[in-house]
């Protein structure tokens, strides 16, 4: 497996060899199990960096970056259409010597279609039970993205599908795709307002759309350079905040913000690469610059290894 496929942040980029046109459904799959079965772990370090600054544009917050360690092991089988795996690690918190575990999780992820030009995949995911104690803390994930905190010791399941189509313009690959997400919790979640707070299971849902442009120059065919410009809706619950009760009625809402992303990896070896993603932080569609508690720009540097 390419060590490019240890970076999901690079989408289509992965898609460097040219695939057979042909529509690979999941109709008709090889036997299970079988040779098409493949297992592989994966390993990551990876350090994150956060910029706080205020309505002026003044640093307010002066945060020591984060470390993190994860490792994936899973298996991949119907000719790498459906993965299996498991994920687990720890961090170090920012400014201590405190090393903490993070959330493991189980998920199952397979394409109904997946051809050169477009796929769509369903995720399944188990964040298993799990005790925070920090409010501020934040999970790395492979990928370099970072998961929300949720103060609950039970378990979050998520449900996603990812629809894209692609294209490749010699040598520059181009996805034009999105996700829906819907998290259910198996316990009471603490929701605040501006007023109260409530102990709820209300389902919380984000979609995103994003449009992102992968390069390999010839002359350094290790290398790869990607920008990515996204929007996303997150709906949450709106309490009516006249009821007096413990679980009050509500409806929901969509909180609005965007980003774009600017990304280098170098291929080190066949089973080695370094990446680096610079994120810029908007709210709604590149209206306003993130301010106050809300980070404006964060920068992640992984090292991610195949063994």
């Amino acid at each position: 497996m390419s060590t490019w496929l240890a970076a999901p942040v690079f989408g289509s980029a992965t898609l460097a060899k040219k695939e057979p046109k042909k529509a690979l459904s999941i109709d008709k799959p090889a036997p299970f199990p079988s040779v098409d079965v493949k297992p592989y772990t994966l390993m990551a370090l990876s350090q994150e960096a956060s910029a706080f600054f205020d309505k002026e544009g003044k640093k307010v917050v002066d945060e020591k970056p984060n470390q993190f360690v994860t490792a994936r092991l899973g298996i991949k089988s119907y000719r790498e259409q459906v993965d299996i795996y498991a994920a687990f690690g720890a961090v170090k918190e920012k400014g201590s010597q405190v090393v903490a575990q993070r959330r493991s999780e189980v998920g199952m992820d397979f394409f109904y279609v997946k051809t050169f030009d477009y796929y769509l995949k369903q995720t399944h995911l188990f964040l298993l039970p799990f005790q925070m104690q920090d409010s501020f803390y934040q999970e790395q994930n492979l990928d370099g993205s970072v998961n929300e905190i949720y103060q609950i010791d039970g378990t979050v399941f998520v449900l996603g599908l990812e629809p894209g189509v692609t294209a490749n313009f010699d040598g520059m690959f181009v996805e034009l795709g999105g996700y829906t997400r819907t998290y259910f919790f198996s316990r009471e979640q603490l929701i605040s307002t501006d007023q109260n707070e409530y102990d709820d299971y209300a389902a919380k849902i984000d979609f995103e759309q994003h449009i992102e442009a992968s390069y390999r120059p010839r002359a350094f065919p290790r290398a790869l350079l990607k920008m990515k410009v996204a929007y996303q809706s997150v709906f949450r619950p709106i309490y009516d905040e006249r009821e007096i009760v413990k679980r009050p009625s509500y409806h929901y809402g969509a909180l609005r913000s965007s980003y774009y992303t600017l990304a280098f990896a170098y291929q080190i070896s066949d089973k080695i690469s370094i990446i680096d993603d610079f994120y810029h932080l908007h709210q709604g569609f590149f209206a306003q610059k993130n301010y106050g508690l809300k980070r404006r720009y964060f920068n992640t540097l992984r090292v991610v290894c195949q063994l």
